[in-house]
């Protein structure tokens, strides 16, 4: 009896603890997995980067946030290895928010925020580059970071631009802090480069 009036308790903990050892394990898996790739999905000439994890860094009013971890797509100019050698630059929100018609936001030089769907992962890309972005971060429908590939048309490509993939609660938390007027008021800068160490 003494173990069914504890078991609520019992259960939060073993969750707390699992969370903990599944949270180590992925570290560690991802330090090991830092680069793969995918010989499933269409490769072109402008299409074969690899799947890289990358580090995306938040400042807001020179104050260091959060960090989070995105994974870079198939497509698109590689990061910098190395924090330091990655380029502080204003974020914005892409506008429409998915990316995939002309923007009415002004982008240039920022790193751009835009949801997953309506159009292709290329086709926001395109926009976003077009707008004069400096990068692009799309922010997945679920927590998962899902591999941004090219399509069988995609031949052409040009994409001059970084291109990274991150979670929907760290989209979210980024997109809330940009429509809450840290850009202006506070100068929101994100900083983007692979996940070394």
């Amino acid at each position: 009896m003494a173990f069914q009036r504890a078991s609520p308790f019992l259960h939060v903990l073993f969750f707390v603890l699992l969370f903990f050892v599944v949270s180590d394990l992925m570290v560690a898996m991802a330090a090991d997995d830092i680069s793969h790739d995918d010989a499933e999905a269409p490769k072109s000439p402008a299409c074969n980067n690899k799947f890289q994890l990358v580090k995306i860094k938040k400042w807001v009013n020179g104050t260091e946030g959060t960090s989070i971890v995105g994974l870079s797509a198939r497509f698109g100019t590689s990061l910098p290895s190395h924090a330091s050698e990655a380029i502080k630059t204003a974020a914005a929100l892409a506008n429409p928010f998915n990316c995939c018609t002309n923007l009415s936001s002004k982008l240039t030089s920022s790193i751009a925020l835009a949801k997953r769907g309506d159009c292709t992962f290329t086709a926001k890309a395109k926009v976003a580059q077009a707008g004069g972005a400096a990068g692009l971060l799309v922010i997945n429908d679920n927590e998962d970071l899902y591999k941004m590939v090219c399509n069988d048309n995609d031949t052409s490509l040009n994409v001059t631009i970084p291109v990274v993939m991150i979670s929907k609660s760290a989209g979210e938390n980024l997109r809330k802090s940009l429509a809450n007027g840290e850009r202006d008021q506070h100068r929101s800068l994100i900083a983007v480069y692979i996940l070394i160490n």
